[in-house]
């Protein structure tokens, strides 16, 4: 099992009886980044160092994934909220200035939010998972079966074969080279397959949970979808945006499923406005 982290300021905690990897860079408010189904921290690379400047960044492994333990558990949605909660109560994080989330990790961040009203200051959503999401089960069972481990571990290894699936839905302006493919190296490792099925399995109910109580979310939201999303298409981005109260949608024309990772400049100027308070919040607060 990888004992080093990929990044200078990565270590391990431990979080309901096993390791979990987590970046924990710079001072300040607290930014929580949680990655999408499949991906690891290491889709935050650029994001971290960029708000590490002004907040303290947590970028955690979910349970399962990147550098994280693997290993039987709760892939829920209500299962992986309760580990992020476990896993800033470990670090001592206490209110969140805001949660960044893409994809699956997307859904993570509007649960939080919905399950602690004033614990999420704000909130940025690359291409989440927020609305109904039908999501075949049969295909999943059969990837369950023990025989599919070996498959699984070979093909998710295959640098050629991981690079064609990426460049297909989730890269478009950004090339798939060895750095973007270096985030998805961990789920060669042993129990991978074990995590993907049972958070496949699970995102079904996933969507249908976070869809019904989306009109009741106050907390301010930045939505970024890339044009040519291959997993998650703008028309469904535009649905989570009119069922957000209070939700700005801003679409990126050249990307796709990882805007964050492909216009990266774009990206953090925005989030960099979005998180600074304005003057009338920061009179409120000196009152």
């Amino acid at each position: 099992m990888p004992r080093i982290s990929w990044h200078p300021q990565g270590r391990f905690v431990e979080v309901d009886g096993r390791r979990a990897h987590v970046v924990d860079a710079g001072q300040g408010p607290p930014v929580l980044l949680l990655h999408g189904f499949l991906h690891s921290s290491f889709t935050w690379r650029t994001t971290i160092d960029a708000l590490a400047a002004r907040h303290r960044v947590i970028a955690p492994d979910l349970h399962g994934c990147g550098w994280s333990d693997r290993g039987p558990g709760d892939y829920t949605l209500e299962g992986l909220t309760r580990w992020v909660q476990g896993l800033l109560a470990t670090l001592d994080a206490g209110p969140l200035h805001a949660v960044v989330g893409n994809s699956l990790g997307g859904a993570l961040a509007l649960d939080l939010a919905l399950r602690a009203p004033g614990q999420v200051g704000r909130l940025v959503l690359v291409s989440p998972l927020a609305a109904r999401f039908a999501v075949p089960a049969l295909p999943f069972r059969l990837l369950a079966l023990p025989a599919f481990e070996p498959l699984f571990r070979a093909t998710a290894g295959n640098a050629a074969f991981v690079r064609r699936a990426l460049g297909l839905v989730a890269y478009r302006r950004r090339a798939v080279d060895a750095e973007v493919l270096h985030g998805f190296a961990p789920l060669a490792r042993p129990g991978s397959l074990l995590t993907a099925t049972a958070m496949a399995a699970a995102l079904g109910a996933a969507s249908a949970s976070i869809e019904a109580r989306l009109p009741d979310l106050a907390t301010p939201a930045l939505l970024v979808w890339g044009r040519h999303d291959g997993v998650l298409p703008l028309r469904y981005g535009e649905r989570v945006a009119r069922l957000l109260p209070a939700a700005r949608l801003e679409v990126f024309d050249d990307c796709a499923h990882c805007a964050h990772e492909e216009d990266p400049a774009r990206f953090h100027a925005l989030v960099d406005a979005f998180l600074v308070p304005d003057e009338r919040e920061v009179v409120r607060r000196a009152a």
